[in-house]
């Protein structure tokens, strides 16, 4: 996915995605997965780092929070040697980002407005299903790794997740839906 030709639709001005917990972004690699609810955009964002927090000079951190920032110090090193892998969806006014170490399971299962369910499939995965407590699955093909089940009057969470094959034989469950025995 990553590796393809850069496309018109895959540019977009940096300032658009937000606050993203990464530095060094790979702009050459940045592709558009597809459209979201609302007016929105999905768009897979590589990096050279993971930062949970950004790193700073102490001359640069306010006095009050120096000693958070000396406490985090060794688990941001630690995060800053991993390569990192966005999931932002580009809404007009805003933009939410899901990142993850990279290489691994990033955004699997996500859901915003109006889009209940989306999220990454690795290679080879052609669908998904998706499933809800009090309402049927739903199954959404896979386009360049890519799902996304866009339904603005479904005001439900997702509970589960299968990748399938296209027939519907699930080849991994991701995300189950537990009983609550309370």
């Amino acid at each position: 996915m990553l590796g393809g030709a850069d496309r018109p639709s895959d540019r977009i001005a940096l300032r658009r995605l937000g606050s993203l917990p990464e530095s060094g972004i790979l702009v050459a690699g940045i592709r558009y997965l597809g459209a979201a609810a609302y007016g929105g955009r999905a768009y897979l964002v590589p990096a050279q780092h993971l930062l949970a927090s950004a790193l700073a000079p102490a001359s640069c951190v306010p006095a009050s929070q120096r000693a958070l920032q000396r406490a985090l110090l060794p688990s941001l090193r630690a995060e800053y040697a991993h390569e990192a892998l966005c999931l932002v969806i580009v809404y007009p006014l805003q933009a939410s980002p899901s990142c993850q170490p990279a290489p691994g399971t990033v955004a699997a299962l996500l859901y915003g407005p109006g889009s209940p369910g989306f999220g990454l499939a690795p290679d080879g995965v052609p669908s998904v299903t998706l499933r809800f407590r009090g309402h049927g699955p739903i199954r959404a093909g896979v386009r360049h790794n890519f799902w996304i089940v866009n339904d603005e009057s479904l005001l439900l969470s997702p509970c589960g997740l299968d990748w399938t094959t296209a027939n519907g034989t699930v080849l991994r469950t991701v995300a189950s839906c537990t009983k609550d025995t309370t």
